[in-house]
């Protein structure tokens, strides 16, 4: 089954596309894969939940026919306490499951989408529908719910499109009196339930949220933490605690959350966001240690969960922010090779272009900084210059990090001696700049021509103009500054000094290279001044300034000074790495104090932090792909069984197809087949694995052979045991699997769309498939 014409599935899609279509019309039957319950339901989780008992003990007495439905909806309100939204919605869709009317069960999957508004609505009108079934004090949350989302009656089908409320909207004079309402909603709960402590803590949370988002202040935070008390009186280990450090998460009042920092992560130890708070407020303290024990917390805990139940990382909407704070927690405090290997393992992580790309965020762009930054800053140039053209520091086509990237390998060549290659970095940046002005100049264009068609006064013209150069100016400022910094690296190896230091200030070079380059230079007032002034801005909490600043002391015959500084620095040096420049420098001074060449004291615990579970017991350091769910042997069509063990030591892609009548799926089938012999020459086989029977699959392959195997299991057995199932409605969904030759699940995607963008899923497996599987317990380790 090799050669194969691209136009094989044309026939086919001509046929399905007139008769799905002519279904939709007629609401027949939803497209494959979709909900029967209509497009919310969609989205989301579609695997059933587990009763994971360590999410909080929290309970709501709902109205329900089941204990089983009961310890769901408690579920998730203690996973929407901790902003786990995904496995919020995952338990109260099982409650539902259990008993459909359950109200508060969609009213828990509203509030798991509360910034989804869309989706929101209609599970508030799914809650609203079921009113009249519960209790007055339900009814008082859901009609809350429902009224913030418009969602108090049907919506005829030729009402205007919903009103959605996102990003600065909520912000506007409407956005801010739907605000104002749903805390009055929920403060008349609280009046008429003063027992209900959920609604307090709902109520304190929202109005966080209602400052952050609409702009509006929280009128007495005094007031808060009295409800918060009132929270804690009841239940100890009410996951609250995360709303009391938001409440005081600031450097001048954090120390009125030290009890929730301690508290927290302990108050629901399965959910991650839970360890990653107690990190806010030892950060704003300036216990950079503390934090980074909590965000290695969190980071093992989400590690665990994903890997056990198969999540992709960034699936977790508040993933890729908790581990990008541990990497600049744990080079607070000196452990830049955890901090390394941490921003690494995110650069590594399965992408997708929904959740984790550079384009829109997530693990990838964040890892990419953060090493960026932990390269330069703690001059790890050999490193710098290998990892040069890898994933590791992709930029793909933004020239402002193109140019960023440019200035620290042109740091590391001026470092290692490579001048001869500064002036091509010269030439490199110049022609960044070149061509966004070309593409400034060409917006400019653009909008002067379109605001001319359009009629527009001379004035509103000139304002478009404006208007379209401005990311453009924007970011040629910031190239700009990258060049200054190339072309200062450039003259200082050129031996010109003075013009090279006013480059590198110019261009914003790191303080600790400014202040070794101004002391190399003779200037010793002017680095001590800088090492100064960065020290003093970090006040104590970050390791890498005092250790500059010690030695700059100390290279200037402020012995007494420096040894100060040492002191200080060392309180903080537990776990420091000592092969680094910045501390190896510091063995002369740690000598004249006294010290041996380890000068770094021994880890201590805090009294204030709680009690401290082992490290290990929470989950790995990072995240690691995970083994096929199963094995498998499928019957072809043709009369031969065709087994997973033929694909053993061979990478794959498994895709699960819903049927020769699904019109999405007999696309996915046709983008595949021209790009299977580009599979085919990177080493990854295809096999395919329908819904459909062997005597369907006959029929259709008959007619049109496909490059790849189209396998049969009509049972649902594989398509089950690799979740590529809505466990709450007893339907098939689409997948697509990338097996590696150890039989590690490196990507995957599950959804009601087959997966289409197969170009992007070649390249990504390339580069999935070019790294080792790393043990996931290795790294880290805070005491």
């Amino acid at each position: 089954m090799r050669a194969v014409s691209g136009l094989l599935p044309t026939l086919i899609l001509a046929t399905l596309a007139f008769a799905q279509e002519e279904s939709k019309e007629e609401g027949i039957v939803p497209l494959a894969g979709h909900s029967h319950h209509g497009e919310a339901y969609n989205e989301g989780p579609r695997q059933k939940a587990y009763l994971m008992g360590t999410t909080s003990d929290v309970h709501f007495p709902a109205t329900t026919t089941s204990a089983k439905a009961q310890a769901f909806i408690d579920q998730g309100f203690g996973q929407l306490h901790g902003f786990w939204y995904l496995e919020a919605e995952r338990s109260f869709r099982q409650a539902a499951a259990i008993d459909p009317n359950a109200a508060m069960a969609y009213w828990g999957m509203a509030f798991a989408n509360f910034y989804n508004e869309p989706r929101a609505f209609e599970f508030a009108r799914e809650a609203h529908r079921r009113r009249d079934k519960i209790s007055e004090h339900e009814r008082l949350y859901v009609d809350a719910i429902a009224r913030y989302f418009d969602a108090l009656k049907d919506r005829p089908e030729n009402a205007e499109p919903l009103k959605v409320f996102g990003g600065g909207e909520r912000r506007s004079d409407a956005g801010k009196r739907r605000a104002r309402r749903f805390i009055e909603d929920l403060e008349g709960v609280v009046d008429r339930y003063p027992d209900d402590i959920e609604a307090k803590a709902l109520l304190v949370n929202q109005m966080w949220l209602n400052q952050r988002h609409a702009g509006l202040s929280i009128s007495s935070k005094a007031a808060n933490q009295a409800l918060l008390d009132q929270v804690f009186a009841k239940n100890p280990r009410h996951p609250a605690h995360h709303y009391q450090i938001h409440l005081w998460d600031s450097k001048s009042t954090a120390k009125r959350a030290v009890r929730a920092a301690s508290r927290s992560g302990l108050s629901a130890p399965g959910i991650a966001h839970m360890w990653h708070m107690g990190g806010h407020i030892w950060w704003r303290l300036g216990r950079r240690a503390d934090s980074a024990w909590s965000q290695e917390a969190s980071a093992r805990v989400d590690h665990a969960h994903m890997m056990r139940d198969r999540v992709l990382p960034d699936e977790i909407h508040n993933y890729a922010h908790n581990n990008e704070w541990l990497t600049r927690s744990l080079r607070s405090v000196g452990r830049v090779h955890d901090a390394l290997d941490l921003a690494k393992n995110m650069v590594e992580l399965p992408r997708h272009p929904k959740f984790n790309s550079f384009k829109k965020g997530g693990s990838a762009r964040y890892g990419r900084d953060r090493l960026r930054e932990l390269l330069d800053w703690f001059e790890l140039w050999d490193e710098t210059l290998r990892l040069e053209g890898t994933m590791y520091l992709e930029v793909g086509d933004d020239r402002g990090r193109r140019a960023q990237s440019r200035a620290l390998f042109a740091m590391a060549r001026y470092h290692k001696g490579q001048h001869d290659r500064l002036q091509g970095d010269v030439d490199a940046i110049n022609e960044l700049i070149a061509a966004e002005r070309a593409a400034r100049a060409g917006a400019a264009d653009k909008a002067e021509w379109e605001a001319l068609g359009a009629g527009k006064n001379d004035a509103d013209v000139e304002k478009a103009i404006s208007e379209a150069q401005r990311s453009f100016s924007k970011k040629i400022r910031t190239i700009r500054r990258s060049l200054d910094v190339v072309e200062g690296w450039n003259l200082l190896a050129k031996g010109e000094t003075a013009s090279a230091l006013k480059k590198l200030k110019s261009g914003r070079l790191h303080k600790g290279h400014l202040a070794r380059l101004q002391l190399a230079a003779g200037n010793k007032d002017e680095a001590l001044k800088i090492a100064t002034d960065w020290a003093k801005r970090e006040d104590g909490a970050f390791a890498l300034p005092h250790a500059t600043l010690a030695w700059i002391q100390h290279a200037c015959g402020k012995t007494e000074e420096a040894k100060k500084t040492f002191e200080k620095l060392r309180k903080q040096s537990a776990r420091f790495a000592m092969d680094l420049p910045c501390h190896q420098r510091l063995a002369p001074l740690a000598k004249e104090c006294g010290y041996p060449e380890d000068w770094r004291v021994a880890p201590e615990t805090p009294d204030d932090v709680g009690r401290r579970v082992p490290l290990d017991s929470l989950g790995p350091f990072r995240w690691s792909p995970m083994k096929v769910p199963s094995e498998w042997t499928l019957p072809n069509g043709a009369g031969k069984q065709v087994s997973s063990s033929a694909y053993r030591g061979r990478p794959h892609l498994v895709v699960f197809f819903l049927g020769f009548d699904c019109l999405h799926c007999v696309e996915q089938l046709g983008a595949l087949v021209p790009m299977a012999e580009a599979f085919e020459k990177t080493g990854i086989d295809i096999v395919t694995i329908g819904n459909c029977t062997e005597e369907q699959i006959a029929k259709s392959v008959d007619k049109s052979p496909f490059p790849f195997p189209i396998l049969a299991d009509p049972e649902l057995k594989v398509f089950k045991k690799w979740r590529c199932f809505d466990d709450f409605e007893g339907l098939d969904l689409h997948g697509t699997f990338l097996i590696d030759e150890g039989g590690f699940v490196r990507w995957q995607d599950i959804s009601y769309e087959p997966f289409m963008e197969v170009e992007w899923l070649l390249d990504e497996s390339k580069r999935l498939l070019g790294l080792p599987v790393r043990p996931a317990s290795a790294g880290g380790g805070s005491k």
